[in-house]
C-alpha cells in the first residue's frame, strides 16, 4: 500500500468496516519502518496481539486513539515503554475493561493532557502509592467513570475513604478542564444503580474549589442528591463553568431547582437522555 512508503510518517488515521481490516494494516505495518511515527488512531477492530504488534511500531507515541479495538495485556505492555510521553490517551467501545490498566497510567503519564476510558475500581487506585498522580499538572480532559466498593462490612466508611481520596486527587488538577464521571454505554445497565463519586458538600465536594478552569461537568447515569446548597457552590467556585450534565437529584421538584439556579447563572444545563455517551 502507497502508506508504506513514507518513512517520515508521523500520524496515521486507519478506519474500516471490512471485516478483518487489522490483516491489512498489520501487513503494511510489517513491511514498513516508521521511526517519526507518533500519532496513531486505530477505528477499526483489532485483536490484543495484533494491536500490541502495531503499538510496539510507534517510537515515542504522543496520541492513540482506539475505538471498537480488543485492547489487552498485550497491547497496554506494548505501551508502557511510551506513557512517559503520552499527551492523549482514548480508549473507547473496546471488546474487554480497561480499568486493570488506569492505575499504571495515571502514574506514569507526565505530559498526559487527556484521558478518555471506560472506568476504574477506586480500590485498585488505593491499592498502588498514596501520592498524586504523575499528570496532574497537565491533565485537561478526564473521562473516566470511579467504581466504588458495594460489598463486605463497613461498606459507607469504605465508600468514604475512596470518596476522600478521589477528590484528593482531582483537586490536585489545576487545570482540568472536563470533568466526564458518567459511565460509558456497555457499563450503562450494571452501573445504573452503582454507588460511584458523590458531588454533595457533605461528601467533600468543596475540596474541589481548586477546579477554577473547570467549563464542562458531567456526571450522567450516575445517582446524585445535590441540592441548591451544591449549585450555588458551583456558580461561586467553578467561576468558568459553562455546561453541566445529569441529574442532580433523583427528586424531580429539586432537580428542576437546582437547574434553575444553575441556568440563570449562565451556565448550560442538560439532563441528558438514559442511553448513556
Amino acid at each position: 500500500m502507497v502508506v508504506a512508503h513514507f518513512p517520515q510518517l508521523k500520524s496515521l488515521f486507519w478506519c474500516s468496516h471490512v471485516p478483518n481490516p487489522t490483516y491489512t494494516i498489520r501487513n503494511v505495518t510489517a513491511d514498513s519502518t516508521w521511526p517519526e511515527l507518533q500519532h496513531l488512531e486505530l477505528w477499526a477492530y483489532a485483536s490484543d496481539m495484533e494491536l500490541s504488534f502495531i503499538i510496539g511500531r510507534m517510537k515515542q507515541a504522543t496520541v492513540l486513539r482506539l475505538t471498537n479495538s480488543k485492547f489487552e495485556s498485550a497491547s497496554f505492555l506494548a505501551l508502557q515503554p511510551q506513557l512517559p510521553w503520552l499527551k492523549t490517551l482514548s480508549i473507547t467501545d473496546v471488546q474487554t475493561s480497561t480499568a486493570a490498566f488506569i492505575p499504571t497510567v495515571l502514574d506514569s503519564c507526565l505530559r498526559l493532557e487527556m484521558l478518555v476510558a471506560d472506568g476504574v475500581l477506586v480500590q485498585d487506585l488505593l491499592g498502588g502509592p498514596r501520592q498524586p498522580w504523575a499528570c496532574k499538572d497537565s491533565l485537561k480532559v478526564l473521562e473516566l467513570f470511579f467504581e466504588t466498593t458495594v460489598v463486605g462490612s463497613d461498606v459507607e466508611q469504605k465508600q468514604q475513604e475512596e470518596q476522600d481520596y478521589i477528590f484528593e486527587r482531582l483537586s490536585e488538577l489545576q487545570n482540568l478542564e472536563s470533568l466526564i464521571v458518567s459511565p460509558p454505554n456497555r457499563w450503562t445497565p450494571m452501573c445504573r444503580n452503582q454507588p460511584t463519586l458523590d458531588f454533595r458538600l457533605e461528601k467533600g465536594l468543596g475540596r474541589l474549589a481548586t477546579l477554577t478552569q473547570l467549563t464542562h461537568f458531567d456526571f450522567l447515569i450516575t445517582e446524585q442528591s445535590m441540592t441548591t446548597a451544591e449549585a450555588e457552590w458551583m456558580i461561586d467556585h467553578w467561576v468558568s463553568l459553562e455546561q453541566a450534565t445529569g441529574v442532580f437529584n433523583q427528586d424531580e421538584e429539586e432537580n428542576s431547582i437546582v437547574s434553575v439556579l444553575l441556568y440563570e447563572a449562565g451556565i448550560a444545563v442538560s439532563l441528558g437522555n438514559d442511553s448513556g455517551r
